[in-house]
């Protein structure tokens, strides 16, 4: 067995060494900018606060930050505990963007129902946040870039259900 041999290759030229180096850098760049969003103040902000509704401290619940009008963001949102909220930066809702604030509670109902799974029954509870402050939420939000941490209450006045 014998072999053919092959051209001898020769070693790329400088001018071409240089443009394969900036071609990396440029995909590179390109690559980096895609995966962080590119353009723009694109970090969570902390933000937290009281959270009542009728006077009271909403003693377990949700809320969640909506971005507003087709802003293009991430949602945000976190856990009510004792009439408060806490969400981390990294977790927060972007700066120098609108969002609409959902806010969610249930309550129990003193009721029970068995299920397969529990003889006993589970309790019953209730979202006894009118839709005004979730669903159909009004709130907003603005989340400014002038400062690291945004403390926020809301206070949700009761609305009269009426007939429904």
């Amino acid at each position: 067995m014998h072999r053919t041999q092959q051209p001898a290759r020769s070693a790329p030229s400088r001018p071409a060494i240089a443009l394969a180096e900036r071609l990396v850098g440029i995909l590179a760049g390109c690559v980096l900018c895609c995966l962080s969003g590119c353009g723009g103040d694109e970090t969570g902000m902390r933000v937290w606060g009281e959270v009542t509704y009728g006077g009271e401290p909403v003693q377990e619940g949700t809320i969640l930050f909506t971005p507003a009008d087709g802003a293009e963001a991430p949602s945000a949102g976190g856990v009510i505990k004792n009439g408060m909220y806490d969400i981390a930066a990294n977790k927060g809702p972007r700066a120098g963007v609108a969002y609409v604030v959902s806010i969610e509670a249930l309550k129990t109902t003193g009721q029970r129902v068995v299920t397969p799974m529990n003889a006993e029954g589970d309790e019953v509870k209730v979202q006894y946040i009118p839709p005004e402050y979730n669903a159909k939420s009004s709130l907003k939000y603005n989340v400014s870039s002038s400062a690291q941490e945004h403390r926020t209450d809301f206070t949700l006045e009761k609305i009269n259900a009426g007939p429904r």
